[in-house]
């Protein structure tokens, strides 16, 4: 599924955050650590990357405040519960895809992140959604999603998200009663 998210995004205007979003999730959960008795002040920690519209984007949160904040210091990890290695590992995995797709004859830029500074955090946020559903394999020939908690109907197929998350498909129903 990353593969043609990273090939659609392009098209949304996202394809750095699609890049990062892509390391991230390679990382396959080992972007928290955890020690026993510090519950809470992991919980409030992880709390400060957190995203309403799903985990696509708090990783997404993570890896931009690790480059931006975190200056890829392990002393800032560790405050903030981060496991040091997988997120540099991000920063390489992000570099190495981002190779490939110019292998690949794909225009590899910066794009929301820098180039587009008039352009609202909700817009971006809905781009980057579209981006991520538009790839979806969950997604019948006949139905799309035009955007977080949306409902679009075509033919005798319809399909939605839930309010606030942008992959968190709850029906997608086709049939010939419509």
């Amino acid at each position: 599924m990353m593969a043609k998210v990273l090939l659609a995004s392009p098209s949304f205007g996202c394809l750095s955050e699609m890049l990062s979003i892509a390391a991230m999730s390679s990382l396959q959960g080992s972007v928290f650590f955890s020690h026993s008795g510090e519950k809470k002040a992991q919980d409030s920690a992880r709390r400060k990357f957190a995203a309403e519209e799903g985990d696509h984007l708090t990783l997404l949160n993570v890896y931009q405040t690790f480059i931006t904040k975190g200056k890829k210091d392990a002393s800032w990890c560790r405050q903030n519960y981060l496991n040091y290695k997988s997120m540099t590992r991000a920063v390489s995995i992000r570099n190495q895809l981002r190779r490939y797709l110019e292998r690949f004859g794909v225009n590899v830029e910066e794009s929301l992140a820098s180039n587009q500074t008039s352009i609202s955090r909700e817009e971006k946020t809905e781009k980057m959604c579209r981006c991520l559903t538009s790839a979806s394999s969950h997604t019948p020939q006949g139905c799309s999603l035009t955007a977080a908690s949306a409902l679009r109907m075509e033919g005798p197929c319809y399909m939605r998200t839930q309010a606030r998350s942008c992959l968190s498909v709850l029906c997608c129903l086709c049939g010939d009663d419509g």
